[in-house]
């Protein structure tokens, strides 16, 4: 309320009274606030300002701010006095008032309510001096109301009745629970402005690993009738935005300026299984039309998951192959085990095709044990890959609908990459170029790594393979191509136990077989026709379960042995000897 100011002159003598010359002003109003209390309060740390707008001193005795509704601001003056062009300020809170501004409070009970309340300033007399009923909603500035800002009156010769007399403060003045606090106690108030302010919330956030979606809010208010919008652009901090989160940088936010606004940008996040620590990227508001800034960075933190795994690199991509001009031929990757590992399920493959960079992990091996020194095959093609090669392929790479590629899904010009926990520990070819034309291009080819080298970590190292050319694979059999694919006879880092070593993993002419494969607690073997004795060997030849039977068709109990990988060695009378391999699971 502005107040006229009245100058009484008698005919004998003047009479000028620090009450009739006053000009205090409520002038800043700080409601809802995030700051922290001292022990034993409640309701953050608020503050109301007076101003003395006037030429001359006045003196408070007496004069009172009523309680106007339950639980609102009550306080009487004591013998203080407000001079010409300075502040008093008064507090729910005087002890949290100095530790947070710094300087000094006079304490009142109740509190200057979040709801929107009607201050009133009276003299000794009783007589109004100020009055300012304000409000949590627009017109009044939204933002005041919990979110981390006083308001201000604009110009202390306005009338503060008025809601656009006043505006959020945007002065930093300091950061709690992650928001800034804005705020000019003592100070001169920040002058009033037609401009839109923008800002996000808070300073910082933090969230979990598998949080999946966030969503963070940009603020406008002080709106003047017009559209604003502004940029959020995303920095890398100790995090990296192209492995921990997904969001577009640069998002544009539009208002259509009619109303204060909230509205939402969101974060996605990875959810790999990477040994990290706490990690942190930087969203920024950034180039606003027709708005000011206000807090205009967040720091987005990802906590430690402790769930997350390391890696040992026990695994090395060892071979690729691509389908050729036969129908017949299949696509293959091999792999080679550097150590023993009782579940192999940690490792996984993906291909990035046509150089549009990594799909992630497109096939998952199961938890089954492999061998040092062993070679494992993956095809998506079994019967084809039995064809071209004569014996069976270790793994099968199937769609899903969660997964509806694979990662042998593949021509010549795609790069491969293998992953342990998540992480890229091989790569053959580069995700993130077409290899049409490359050095490693592999179209009607194969591609097969050289003798102890790798894993090459994310990285491709194009003198550790050899390349078998375009067109290499021309015919329906490995062995009749112009240069076929050049299996493991002996392995890197072992030699195989002489039980079972034979190159190709078995009998490629065997006429028995086996179902299904993998297997659970039973597997079925056909074309038994004789007497005949059968031994299930373990990759180190050791023999774990014996069966002598005379029937075509024996189901075989495997409840007793581990998961892993395993020969069904069959002897018959008359017969060669032959080794079926196949892999038992849960």
């Amino acid at each position: 309320m502005k107040k006229t100011v009245y100058l009484l002159i008698l005919p004998l003598m003047t009479f000028i009274t620090n009450d009739v010359l006053s000009q205090i002003v409520i002038n800043e109003i700080s409601y809802n606030a995030i700051t922290p209390n001292s022990p034993g309060k409640l309701g953050g740390v608020e503050y109301l300002e007076l101003y003395n707008d006037g030429i001359a001193s006045v003196n408070l005795v007496g004069w009172q701010i009523p309680q106007t509704a339950n639980n609102g601001i009550a306080y009487t003056f004591g013998n203080v006095t407000i001079n010409a062009g300075e502040y008093l300020l008064l507090s729910n809170d005087s002890l949290g008032f100095q530790s947070v501004y710094n300087t000094s409070a006079r304490e009142y009970t109740g509190y200057i309510l979040n709801g929107g309340y009607s201050l009133e300033l009276r003299d000794s007399f009783g007589n109004m001096q100020d009055s300012v009923s304000y409000d949590d909603i627009a017109p009044w500035p939204t933002l005041a109301a919990g979110q981390g800002c006083s308001i201000e009156l604009c110009d202390p010769t306005s009338d503060n009745a008025i809601a656009s007399s006043w505006i959020r403060a945007t002065n930093y003045f300091a950061t709690f629970n992650r928001r800034k606090v804005y705020g000019t106690p003592g100070v001169m108030n920040t002058t009033c402005s037609s401009t839109p302010i923008i800002q996000v919330l808070f300073r910082s956030a933090f969230n979990d690993e598998n949080d999946g979606a966030v969503t963070f809010d940009v603020y406008i208010d002080n709106t003047n009738g017009s559209a604003s919008s502004v940029e959020v652009q995303a920095f890398n901090g100790t995090g990296d935005l192209a492995t921990d989160v997904i969001f577009t940088s640069p998002t544009t936010i539009s208002f259509s300026g009619n109303v204060d606004e909230v509205l939402p940008f969101t974060v996605t996040l990875i959810d790999d299984t990477l040994i990290e620590s706490e990690e942190n990227i930087w969203f920024v508001l950034k180039n606003p039309t027709n708005a000011d800034l206000s807090n205009d960075t967040l720091e987005f933190i990802i906590n430690v998951d402790g769930s997350d795994a390391s890696v040992t690199r026990k695994v090395k991509l060892a071979g690729i192959l691509n389908v050729g001009g036969q129908a017949t031929n299949p696509n293959l990757v091999e792999i080679v085990a550097l150590s023993d590992i009782s579940d192999l399920s940690s490792y996984s493959l993906g291909c990035a095709n046509n150089g549009g960079g990594t799909d992630g992990m497109e096939f998952q091996f199961p938890a089954v044990s492999v061998k040092k020194g062993m070679s494992y095959f993956i095809t998506r093609q079994p019967d084809e890959f039995k064809l071209f090669f004569g014996f069976e392929a270790d793994f099968l790479d199937t769609a899903s609908g969660r997964r509806p590629s694979t990662a042998t899904n593949f021509t010549g010009d795609d790069a491969l990459e293998l992953f342990e926990n998540g992480r890229v520990i091989d790569r053959y070819g580069l995700a993130d170029i077409d290899g049409t034309g490359e050095v490693w291009e592999y179209t009607s080819s194969w591609a097969k790594r050289k003798v102890n080298t790798g894993p090459d970590g994310d990285n491709f190292v194009l003198a550790n393979w050899e390349y078998g050319g375009i067109g290499a694979l021309d015919d329906t059999l490995n062995d009749s191509c112009l240069n076929p694919y050049p299996l493991p006879k002996q392995q890197d880092t072992t030699v195989v136990n002489d039980t079972l070593s034979n190159g190709y993993f078995g009998n490629a002419n065997s006429e028995y077989s086996l179902y299904p494969n993998p297997a659970g607690n039973y597997i079925t073997i056909n074309g038994l026709s004789a007497s005949y004795k059968l031994m299930v060997i373990d990759l180190l030849g050791n023999v774990v379960l014996t069966s002598e039977n005379s029937e075509n068709e024996l189901q075989l109990d495997l409840t007793e042995i581990e998961n892993g990988v395993y020969y069904i060695r069959i002897l018959e009378e008359g017969k060669q000897n032959s080794a079926l391999k196949f892999i038992k699971t849960d």
